[in-house]
């Protein structure tokens, strides 16, 4: 069964290095924007205060091949595949995204903003802690570097859930199936092997999956207080670990009111997460309300809050 796990894992890593190294820049999901965040976070010395959320200046002016997009025919309103190859912009290209070191000096756009801002900045210190000493990179090697990271921050993720499975449930021959998740899904590979911070929140909730199914089997609640502790590490990297938190809450009480049939037992037991993840909201919810002047949850987070519910709805 080793010997098969290893190999799973082995397989799935060089399928997703083999499509981060055939994708080219920017091609990925919102890459330009994540990328951009980073550099940004790298300039600022990671200073959390939002000061510059347009993007990049040289982002923006990329030169190099772009995709077909949706809109207006004929759909190739910019620098496509075919353009760039018909003219002479491929030995730009080389010099000044392959062959020479691309800088972390940030230089804010003229008017895009970046759609990346109505996220919280973990993911993107991390990763900009993790590039920062790289600065001799080109443009082209920082991408897939931050690619192969973003990958990995998944596939660590896959190995905690495996082996979650087959320490507290007891599966061994039946995770066999879930090897082919990525074959019939191949959106696995599109989502994770690209920058961009759902890989991390993949991971999160790997984590989070383990404990919660050590505490499903030995009721310690050693497991629920670090479940709480990921639940807050999680909204600083996304506002959705909100309604996980709630489900997660909802689960623990029902699965423990089943046993023992007290609601006040129960309760107390579901302490042990909101503690921790409270301390977590409640200490960046002030500090980025007294900074910035939001709720640190993201731009659409704070939109939402300035919007009537006859709006919404």
């Amino acid at each position: 069964m080793k010997n098969t796990f290893s190999a799973y894992l082995l397989s799935i890593f060089f399928i997703g290095l083999g499509f981060i190294f055939i994708t080219p820049p920017f091609e990925a999901f919102d890459e330009n924007a994540h990328y951009s965040r980073i550099i940004e976070s790298i300039s600022s010395n990671f200073s959390l205060k939002q000061n510059n959320i347009l993007m990049d200046k040289r982002i923006e002016n990329y030169e190099g091949p772009m995709p077909y997009r949706s809109g207006s025919p004929p759909f190739d309103d910019r620098l496509t595949y075919k353009f760039f190859f018909d003219g002479h912009y491929k030995e730009n290209f080389i010099q000044k995204y392959k062959d020479n070191s691309f800088d972390f000096s940030y230089q804010k756009g003229e008017a895009k903003i970046n759609w990346q801002y109505q996220h919280p900045p973990f993911y993107y210190m991390v990763t900009g802690l993790i590039l920062s000493p790289f600065d001799n990179l080109s443009l082209h090697s920082q991408i897939n570097f931050l690619r192969i990271l973003s990958f990995m921050f998944a596939l660590i993720g896959v190995v905690i859930s495996l082996i979650a499975v087959q320490n507290f449930l007891g599966k061994h021959n039946e995770i066999f199936g879930f090897y082919f998740y990525p074959i019939f899904f191949p959106m696995f590979f599109i989502e994770f092997a690209r920058i961009g911070n759902d890989s991390i929140c993949f991971l999160l909730n790997s984590i989070i999956f383990y404990y919660s199914l050590k505490w499903f089997k030995y009721k310690n609640h050693s497991s629920l207080f670090l479940i709480g502790i990921l639940l807050g590490i999680g909204i600083l990297v996304k506002a959705f670990f909100i309604p996980i938190f709630i489900s997660l809450l909802l689960f623990i009480f029902f699965i423990d009111y089943s046993s023992f049939k007290s609601k006040l037992h129960s309760f107390k037991l579901t302490t042990y997460i909101i503690f921790p993840f409270l301390i977590f909201f409640g200490l960046w919810f002030i500090f980025i309300l007294k900074v910035n002047n939001d709720f640190g949850l993201g731009t659409e987070f704070n939109k939402l809050t300035h919007i009537s519910l006859l709006d919404m709805l």
